[in-house]
């Protein structure tokens, strides 16, 4: 299992940016399919397409022995998995929530609890591992966690079978597969393999300051998930809850920042010029999540942003594209398992940065021109993305995937 697999990754990832742009053109044309159609797909792809299969081949081979690894069949699970995402994005864009993207979507769960299960007992045996004391708690949580998220579908599989769908508790069953998504499972991974990076290039951190970071972001990402309910009419009863946990959470920030101020300057000498760009970019964009996190427990903020679209779907952004998506192409990049192509990756930071801007401008004053203006921002980033993905099936001669199962 090389590293060339992360290419179907970065091909999901740009289908995730055309499907958004196709969607921003909805107010002026009419579309192939259904709008939900469409935003079911694109949604779906992002998480278990784009995001899934490079956090999943990263940390495959971070941690579990090369011997290991061709043993225990993960290349059939990667395989299955791809197959599965390709029929899930089909299903949806065919039907929508229905019996054959349900059925996709099932499997992709199941294969996801069998990913799970493989790596809990085969780390146990792999001498890689042993060299990642921090990161390799971060990863076991941010699985466990990934586990826990999966209640949410089925939760809302329940529910409309019931005659619940768009109530309250069918909602709250999404945000609940939401939040343990991306504060979760994503959040938890990506730190991990960033301690992992510096573990393995003998950057030193604060080993005391990441520790308590750790402690405290696990302690506070079940209650966290309360701040996803401030919206619902009995945000009452969970007020407090989501209070204390937002701002524990935004003080482990300080943990974070204190783990890393004797070796920043390093990473940044070490780090590729780009991929060092889409690193601060990332980490930015963390800091400012959880900001937004704790302002949201204010009634004025919660008031506007529960209640507007065009603020919920800059915040999406700012955790799926500038924080996690940012910080995986970084990696990606570090680490040569992709190409940099600079004129692309220019359209997809330009393309990011405007779309948050104009999303705030019409969330707070909606007009036709921002609407024209986000959708062509939306088709910047894909072909910025476009691009990048061209640039690793061209030049073949110079052969920069490394594979690094022997590291």
């Amino acid at each position: 299992m090389n590293t060339n697999w992360s290419k179907i990754g970065l091909t999901f990832f740009f289908i995730v940016a055309l499907l958004g742009s196709i969607m921003r053109l909805a107010p002026f044309t009419a579309l192939f399919t259904e709008y939900k159609h469409i935003l079911h797909s694109h949604s779906h792809v992002a998480f278990q397409g784009w995001v899934y299969i490079i956090l999943f081949l990263f940390i495959s081979k971070t941690y579990i022995d090369k011997s290991i690894l061709e043993k225990r069949k993960y290349k059939l699970i990667l395989i299955t998995t791809i197959a599965t995402v390709i029929g899930i994005m089909i299903s949806f864009l065919i039907q929508g929530y229905a019996l054959f993207s349900i059925a996709f979507s099932s499997l992709f769960q199941i294969l996801n609890y069998w990913f799970v299960y493989r790596f809990f007992k085969d780390v146990k045996k792999s001498e890689k591992s042993k060299k990642h004391f921090l990161s390799i708690r971060f990863i076991k949580v941010a699985m466990l966690l990934m586990i826990l998220s999966t209640f949410g579908p089925w939760a809302v599989g329940v529910l409309s079978a019931k005659g619940l769908a768009g109530s309250e508790y069918f909602h709250s069953a999404l945000y609940f597969f939401f939040h343990f998504q991306y504060n979760g499972w994503f959040t938890f991974a990506i730190l991990g393999l960033f301690f992992a990076w510096l573990e393995k290039t003998n950057i030193g951190f604060e080993l005391k300051a990441a520790n308590t970071f750790f402690i405290l972001s696990t302690f506070t990402i079940i209650p966290t998930y309360s701040l996803s309910l401030l919206g619902m009419s009995f945000a009452s009863y969970f007020a407090l809850i989501a209070s204390v946990s937002a701002t524990i959470q935004l003080a482990t920030v300080y943990y974070l920042m204190k783990s890393m101020r004797l070796s920043y300057k390093t990473v940044k000498r070490l780090f590729n010029p780009c991929a060092y760009s889409l690193l601060f970019i990332a980490v930015c964009c963390f800091l400012f999540k959880n900001i937004l996190q704790f302002a949201s427990t204010f009634s004025f903020v919660k008031d506007l942003a529960f209640a507007n679209k065009f603020i919920i779907i800059g915040y999406i952004h700012l955790v799926m594209i500038g924080f996690i998506s940012c910080f995986l192409l970084a990696m990606l990049f570090q680490l040569s398992w992709l190409k940099i192509n600079k004129t692309g990756l220019a359209l997809l930071v330009a393309g990011f940065i405007l779309s948050e801007i104009t999303l705030i401008l019409l969330g707070l004053i909606p007009n036709e021109f921002l609407m024209q203006a986000i959708a062509a921002l939306s088709f910047m980033m894909a072909i910025g993305l476009g691009l990048i993905l061209l640039k690793q099936f061209t030049n073949s001669k110079t052969a920069l995937s490394v594979d690094t199962s022997n590291d």
